[in-house]
């Protein structure tokens, strides 16, 4: 069993697709530098494989058609498409339920829910109405896995083929494509909250997911812990959890992670074993075979830390903490560095309600994280910004210089203009290089939405690697071509 300490400082990865408070995701460097005056290398950033989905609406007005594509690629391996979904038409009046980081989901027909798509500039948000619910890659880069279903959509069903849904496997070349499994019955997504997460987890070795999964034949919000051999199909239920209480932001079962090859970190507001009987959010953890479940328990305030976490090894880890406003004023999540005794070290002071993304550098001696914030003086437009900071504190760093109006009204969360996001963010395990999602045209090659860019953890090197019209019209018809949910190489515990 592993002890509060131990896995805390395992937690990291932070988490993928965010909106709404807690999600932001994943951003690391190696190295941990943040002097501004060391030579920047020549050269574009290299990157490794990466997979997305890239869903494309064509509305006349009377009807809609949607294509969903998945592509992967990498610097040394050509783009090659894995699997394409041809769906419609369909009545462009069809009920669908869009989401909003800043206000309550609205119903609305499917073209106009396109429109906001490419609006809103983020194409992750396509899981809450369409097909492709996730794509990962194996920590080698050589495997991804994807899922395909209408489970979770609004849309009439039987629009898929039986033989397109389910949890496929593929080599990272785009062959070898095998389904594996049934799809879930339980979404990674908080319709409410605007906020979706990576379903599926590899394990260290690249041979199995775990994930969240519902009771096979139980339409509850009861769910198990599961883990999916990809050679062979094999599904295995390492924990039933009972029906915890409701959750407002996130999942009530959620985020499902390796923390070794024998050991499952997940949160939930369950009660399994007595181990929970507040239903409060926690951090449990388990073994591979089910054994040794364990509630992990720290001097951390109750529901402060993000439920949306992910594993980085045995190096300390940093978090997102809500810190209670003055005189009872709405909290505001700040960003925390901890060791192994817990000894926390806040490292904001924002103020902020979308200082959402955060991580530890895979050099552990620097944290990145994401915000609309102008610490420096050099973010006047207050528009979402990538900066760095060492771990024992100090001046932050800022990386980036995105920009898109005199004054950002809604900072790193995604929305309408004026600024611009960044979110979905990722970092090779080998080479440093940052991987991420963003709504901006730093290189003016993005001027209409949604992209997947590269840069090197100190700031150089940037480059765009995807390319999509985002919200366009063409002789009367609405296209819209955004990528995402997206995944990338990440390291093995």
């Amino acid at each position: 069993m592993i002890a509060a300490a131990a896995l805390m400082n395992r937690i990291s990865r932070n988490l993928l697709s965010f909106t709404l408070l807690a999600v932001g995701i994943l951003l690391a460097a190696c190295g941990g530098s943040s002097d501004g005056d060391a030579k920047q290398p020549d050269g574009l950033a290299t990157f490794g494989t990466v997979a997305w989905a890239v869903t494309e609406c064509r509305s006349d007005g009377e009807t809609v058609t949607v294509r969903q594509d998945l592509h992967v690629g990498g610097e040394d391996r050509p783009e090659t498409t894995v699997t394409s979904l041809q769906i419609g038409p369909l009545d462009a009046q069809t009920p669908v339920v869009f989401p909003f980081s800043t206000i309550p989901p609205q119903q609305v027909g499917l073209a106009e829910a396109c429109r906001l798509l490419g609006q809103v500039r983020l194409g992750t948000h396509s899981v809450f109405f369409l097909f492709i619910q996730d794509v990962e890659v194996s920590p080698d880069g050589e495997t991804i896995v994807y899922e395909v279903t209408d489970n979770f959509s609004p849309l009439p069903p039987g629009l898929l083929d039986a033989a397109d849904e389910g949890i496929f496997v593929a080599r990272a070349d785009g062959t070898d494509v095998r389904r594996v499994a049934d799809a879930r019955t339980l979404p990674s997504f908080v319709l409410e909250a605007a906020l979706s997460v990576d379903a599926f987890a590899f394990s260290p070795d690249g041979q199995s997911v775990a994930f969240v999964d519902g009771f096979e034949g139980i339409a509850s919000t009861d769910a198990e812990i599961v883990t999916l051999d990809l050679a062979n199909g094999a599904r295995e239920v390492v924990v039933p959890l009972p029906a915890g209480p409701p959750a407002e932001r996130f999942p009530s079962s959620c985020c499902a992670r390796f923390v070794d090859d024998d050991t499952i970190a997940f949160t939930s507001t369950a009660n399994p074993d007595g181990l929970n009987p507040g239903g409060e959010f926690a951090l449990f953890t388990v073994d591979t075979d089910g054994s040794d479940l364990a509630i992990a328990r720290s001097n951390l305030p109750a529901d402060a830390v993000s439920p949306l976490f992910a594993i980085t090894g045995t190096q300390p880890a940093v978090t997102i903490l809500e810190i209670p406003g003055p005189s009872g004023g709405p909290a505001a999540p700040e960003i925390f560095y901890f060791d192994e005794e817990q000894n926390l070290l806040q490292l904001t002071n924002f103020r902020k309600q979308d200082t959402l993304s955060v991580l530890l550098d895979i050099g552990g001696e620097t944290v990145f994280y994401l915000a609309s914030a102008d610490p420096l003086g050099t973010n006047p437009s207050r528009n979402c910004q990538l900066f760095s900071v060492p771990t024992i504190g100090g001046t932050p760093r800022q990386l980036t210089d995105f920009s898109e109006a005199d004054q950002s009204v809604f900072g790193c969360l995604f929305s309408p203009l004026p600024g611009c996001a960044i979110g979905g963010m990722f970092q090779d395990p080998e080479t440093g290089t940052l991987v991420f999602h963003s709504s901006c045209d730093p290189l003016g090659t993005n001027p209409f939405g949604d992209a997947i860019f590269a840069m090197r953890p100190d700031g150089s090197g940037l480059r765009q690697l995807t390319f999509t019209r985002g919200l366009v019209n063409e002789n009367g018809i609405q296209i819209v071509e955004v990528p995402g949910p997206s995944g990338y190489r990440v390291a093995a515990n």
